[in-house]
């Protein structure tokens, strides 16, 4: 598993306008939004915490979703002590991915859970080890987030978008604390904690560069 931080590349404070973009392509990809022959890319209904999902983020309402949700995100920038122009960082973008097979081996391997009635599916897996990473970073009780899981690709991956503001209070301590090699050791905790070997090579070195 690896814990990305998206490096923000624009040389404008971030807006509205740039998150609900982001937001948007999570939800449809380039394409905008799917129609009848198209697979969609989401494993599920985004979660959002801290943050009320209005309106349908599926089909021809996923522009007024990330709309919303991005301007939600936003006004917690602006409900507090921030007064004036807003600061130039208000979201963080993290990508939290697992290599191919991950997801299903885990839940092969607890008996426990294959004893319950209804089997878990791969989204409420990935689901539950995404809030476990946010918990580790001290972003999942403190911070309005948005969580995205897509099966779109050859490796099962969530995309989170964070807010660095809390009802106005800069929380950007917690993400300057992240660093690479914290967030590494998050990673290898919480695989420990699944029985997963830890690294998987081929990942690790797939995204090496960007970390």
């Amino acid at each position: 598993m690896i814990i990305k931080f998206m490096p923000y590349g624009k040389q404008h404070a971030q807006r509205v306008a740039d998150l609900a973009t982001l937001i948007r392509y999570l939800l449809v990809g380039k394409n905008g939004e799917p129609d009848s022959n198209h697979v969609s890319r989401l494993a599920d209904a985004p979660l959002a915490y801290r943050l009320v999902q209005r309106v349908s983020p599926f089909g021809a309402t996923s522009k007024a979703c990330a709309y919303d949700m991005a301007q939600q995100l936003f006004d917690h920038a602006r409900n507090g002590p921030t007064s004036g122009a807003l600061p130039f960082e208000i979201y963080k973008h993290i990508v939290i991915a697992f290599p191919p097979g991950e997801i299903n081996r885990t839940f092969k391997q607890n008996a426990q859970l294959q004893s319950k009635c209804v089997q878990p599916s791969h989204f409420s897996a990935v689901i539950r080890i995404v809030r476990e990473c946010l918990d580790a970073m001290s972003i999942g009780e403190s911070l309005p987030h948005l969580i995205v899981v897509h099966n779109d690709s050859s490796h099962v991956h969530a995309h989170v978008v964070a807010a660095v503001y809390a009802q106005g209070m800069d929380c950007s301590k917690i993400f300057s604390q992240l660093t690479p090699d914290v967030r590494h050791d998050i990673a290898a905790t919480i695989y420990a904690a699944h029985g997963w070997d830890f690294p998987n090579p081929g990942l690790e070195e797939w995204y090496r560069a960007t970390l």
